[in-house]
């Protein structure tokens, strides 16, 4: 905690209010003040159902991984060995994941780019033989001994799920931490299962999937090393958008405006839209 910043507090803590300090070191209080009271999620098609009007019609080549960024050339080096050049790039690949695909960065780049730390999600999916498990969206566990941090119950935002409960427990480890992912889904699973009320025979399929970026790490100096990194990249014709590519905390809504004002400065600067 000593080497964390507290930028990320802004729109997610509620802000001090005396009045209702005092009235809580009194009395219990039955004011709830909540940073939201409701959200929306597709009924069917998962979250990418919110977003799919948009892709429609739209031409874009998926799943074929970018491996290199020539800033000088403005050329795109693909797995496959496509190449592509551009006149702007918009990115959305973590800051240390595209500096590491770049060539002939600045050190004072360099050493931004080494101060950047963030954590792996490991999600352990699972299916419960057993409707209504929890009566939760989701709930956090504070607990050292315990692997996972949030748990989330996807089939509770969808009327299509059956008589199963469908579980997601997040569990997190620094970028610099190994871990065994069969050892940890065994572990998380046997953890939960108490918590859950349930038993491991009542489990009827389970999976962990690594996702190396979960969330950024807000250390001291953070926002001035990727401040720093973005404006380098934005010399060269990189905009970039999303919560790894600006490198903040931040919503669903957020990223996606981010994205849409990323968009938003190409069309002011590139020829292609003037």
């Amino acid at each position: 905690m000593a080497e964390m910043d507290t930028d990320w507090f802004n729109g997610r803590l509620m802000p001090s209010q005396v009045d209702s300090v005092r009235a809580g070191a009194i009395a219990s209080q039955v004011d709830r003040q909540p940073v939201f009271t409701q959200f929306r999620y597709a009924a069917q098609g998962g979250f990418r159902a919110l977003m799919q009007p948009l892709f429609d019609g739209v031409e874009a080549t998926l799943s074929e991984p970018a491996v290199r960024v020539d800033h000088k050339k403005k050329a795109v080096t693909f797995a496959s060995g496509r190449q592509e050049t551009y006149e702007t790039l918009i990115s959305t690949i973590p800051l240390p994941t595209l500096i590491g695909m770049m060539t002939e960065v600045p050190q004072k780049v360099l050493k931004a780019t080494a101060q950047l730390k963030w954590t792996q999600l490991i999600c352990i999916n699972f299916v419960v033989a057993r409707a209504n498990v929890v009566p939760w969206h989701w709930f956090y566990i504070y607990d050292s001994d315990i692997e996972a941090s949030r748990v989330s119950v996807p089939s509770h935002l969808s009327q299509h799920t059956g008589d199963e409960t469908v579980i997601q427990a997040e569990v997190f480890r620094r970028c610099d931490e190994p871990f065994d992912l069969d050892e940890l889904k065994e572990k998380a699973v046997s953890e939960l299962c108490p918590v859950l009320g349930i038993t491991r025979a009542e489990i009827r399929a389970v999976e962990a999937r690594h996702v190396p970026f979960g969330y950024v790490i807000p250390c001291l100096g953070h926002a001035a090393a990727s401040a720093e990194i973005i404006a380098w990249l934005k010399r060269q014709s990189i905009e970039t958008a999303g919560l790894f590519g600006r490198w903040k905390y931040m919503w669903s809504d957020v990223a996606y405006r981010s994205g849409e004002q990323a968009a938003d400065d190409v069309k002011a600067t590139c020829s292609t839209y003037s």
